[in-house]
């Protein structure tokens, strides 16, 4: 593991919230709103349609087993996760990002 990798994984595991994957497991991210345009970047007009709430992305250690399809929940509330993106450098993945609705 390099040493930004461990700083990813210390910074999400102090400020992360704990959330629940799929209802069993745990884990930590933080959470954002996702703006417009990042939004656009992943989503066509038909896809963003199906969006009612507010867009929101998460961001989890690469270590992190999370999926598209998946659910996540934060404090009651479940989310679906609609799109996966990894953060490389080189050839090692730093985190995840779930771009969730």
């Amino acid at each position: 593991m390099s040493a930004l990798k461990e700083r990813v994984d210390d910074t999400i595991a102090e400020f992360g919230e704990d959330i629940l994957i799929n209802g069993t497991t745990p884990a930590k991210g933080i959470f954002m709103l996702a703006s417009l345009t990042t939004l656009n970047t992943y989503f066509d007009a038909v896809e963003l349609s199906y969006i009612t709430r507010p867009g929101m992305s998460l961001q989890v250690s690469a270590d992190t087993v999370l999926t598209t399809g998946d659910t996540v929940e934060r404090d009651g509330r479940v989310f679906s996760v609609q799109k996966m993106l990894m953060h490389r450098i080189q050839d090692e993945v730093l985190m995840q990002t779930a771009i969730i609705a």
